[in-house]
């Protein structure tokens, strides 16, 4: 399961950034700017995937003893990209060349997008979730469901959902249509009570949906997780979204509040959504 938000964080990113921006090579170009400035899910999720393929070309076996070597031969020692890729080549690709054509290395690490190379996980629990998601929203009630529907050998379908951990309820918001009726907004929310969830992940996700379905119940809760939280990946997606649709005083109302709680590269950041003028005129 974290396979897969792992690769849809990447590729939000990378529609984001779009797919020729070099910001989404590994090996990025940071002469003369501020690290803070490139951070996005990139590094660590085109990664992730990058060395998850590497393990799937190679084997396991052979991928444990290069990672341990790694780790072992450069600890305490300042590592760069091109220092990683020289280790790699002499024990990993030396003598296996194949191999290394088949990661097709240097397009992973210096070109920009995704490589269509790029492994997938199977996902038969979001399968799950997926299915789950589509008959309560084709259902004309969220709160009485046919008792003929079984769903995991559960009549209720609402029982379901209580056993699920933090990723299947991400997938099951990330799924949902992005238009949906305030009438099936508001009946999720009173089913699942998301405006009110003390999870970060879930809340952001929800206010991302319901900020675009102009739901706007969420307003309290979301000015304060706003307040509170001031990680960079909700907080700057949160305001470009309030900006995206029209919510400029709300968006600047709260941003006077709350940003001196930032870190300045976050207050930098969303500063400059206001100076474009990302903003219905």
């Amino acid at each position: 399961m974290l396979w897969e938000l792992s690769y849809q964080d990447m590729m939000a990113d990378i529609t984001d950034l779009g797919d020729t921006n070099k910001d989404t090579h590994l090996k990025l170009e940071m002469s003369g700017r501020d690290p803070e400035d490139a951070f996005t899910n990139i590094p660590y999720e085109k990664g992730a995937h990058f060395l998850w393929l590497i393990e799937k070309t190679v084997g396991r076996k052979a991928f444990d003893k290069f990672m341990t070597d790694y780790f072992r031969d450069n600890k305490f020692k300042p590592m760069t990209t091109d220092m990683a890729l020289k280790y790699m080549e002499a024990h990993l690709w030396k003598d296996n060349p194949k191999a290394k054509k088949d990661v097709d290395v240097d397009q992973w690490v210096f070109q920009s997008g995704l490589p269509k190379n790029c492994p997938r996980p199977g996902h038969t629990r979001f399968d799950n979730v997926e299915f789950l998601s589509k008959i309560i929203l084709d259902s004309t009630d969220l709160f009485l469901i046919s008792k003929t529907i079984k769903y995991g050998g559960i009549d209720n379908i609402y029982d379901k959902p209580k056993k699920w951990t933090t990723h299947e309820w991400l997938q099951f918001l990330r799924k949902l249509p992005r238009n949906l009726s305030l009438e099936k907004t508001n009946k999720l929310d009173k089913t699942f009570h998301f405006t009110n969830t003390k999870n970060s992940e879930i809340a952001f996700e929800w206010f991302m949906l319901s900020i675009g379905n102009k739901y706007t119940t969420i307003n309290a809760s979301l000015e304060n997780f706003l307040l509170h939280v001031g990680r960079k990946k909700f907080v700057v997606p949160l305001y470009k979204q309030l900006i995206k649709n029209g919510n400029y005083a709300l968006a600047s109302n709260i941003f006077e509040k709350a940003k001196l709680n930032y870190h300045p590269a976050t207050t930098r950041a969303v500063s400059e959504l206001f100076i474009k003028k990302e903003i219905p005129s």
